[in-house]
């Protein structure tokens, strides 16, 4: 399959109910401060993600989540507790890979105002895609991060390679034309909320559900967090 063909199999249609992209935020970056306070927590999704070159995401398939452990990872698939349900243009996905590749997301760039980022060197970000330079040191991804599979694919091989989530890369900022004859990059939107509770500490539960309405009332979206374990 070529990439155009790859990219359709990832349409809303096509994944169904059960499966979804999620970004995650970990804990710490609910109750920091400054700048380990995550900024979706006080600005609406599509107007951050606008800002980021790239986002970390991961596939999640909520049938395999039945059932999951307290503090099991590879149950959740996700990488953070709470989870944002994204609306993606299938032409935003730059690549799908079966474990965190520690994408460089902020390389090249350094800290702007209200969580966005300035750019100090344009090369670094498409230098880092092809060659596939992470972010720890001496570590490269082989192929560059620009590889895809389909939806399919990618349960299978994270499942295979037992990784405790896998990681979608999205293109944040519109207007950037990656694909010949899928159009430009468009704002990715929160649709819905989702608290993986990992913990059977209720306060912390509680603390989950408060974040996830918070997120939810600022992105305008109705009802209630779904909470999924």
């Amino acid at each position: 399959m070529n990439k155009v063909s790859i990219l359709k199999e990832w349409s809303p249609e096509k994944l169904g109910p059960s499966r979804a992209l999620v970004h995650t935020l970990r804990y710490k970056y609910l109750m920091g401060v400054g700048t380990d306070l995550s900024p979706l927590l006080s600005r609406p999704a599509e107007e951050v993600f606008k800002t980021w070159d790239v986002i970390s995401a991961s596939l999640v398939d909520l049938g395999r989540m039945q059932g999951a452990s307290a503090d099991s990872d590879a149950e959740t698939m996700a990488f953070g507790e709470l989870a944002l349900v994204l609306d993606v243009p299938i032409q935003n996905i730059l690549g799908t890979h079966a474990y965190d590749v520690s994408f460089p997301n902020h390389i090249g760039t350094q800290p702007g105002r209200n969580g966005s980022t300035q750019v100090t060197n344009s090369y670094a970000l498409v230098d880092a895609i092809y060659s596939g330079v992470t972010k720890n040191p001496g570590k490269k991804v082989a192929g560059g991060f620009n590889q895809l599979c389909t939806p399919m694919e990618l349960l299978g091989r994270t499942a295979r390679v037992m990784s405790n989530h896998n990681e979608v890369l999205l293109v944040g900022r519109p207007h950037i034309n990656i694909y010949q004859g899928l159009g430009v990059t468009s704002p990715i939107k929160v649709r819905e909320v989702w608290v993986l509770s990992k913990t059977q500490d209720l306060n912390r539960k509680a603390f989950l559900v408060s974040k996830a309405q918070q997120i939810m009332a600022i992105n305008k979206i109705a009802g209630s967090p779904k909470i999924i374990l």
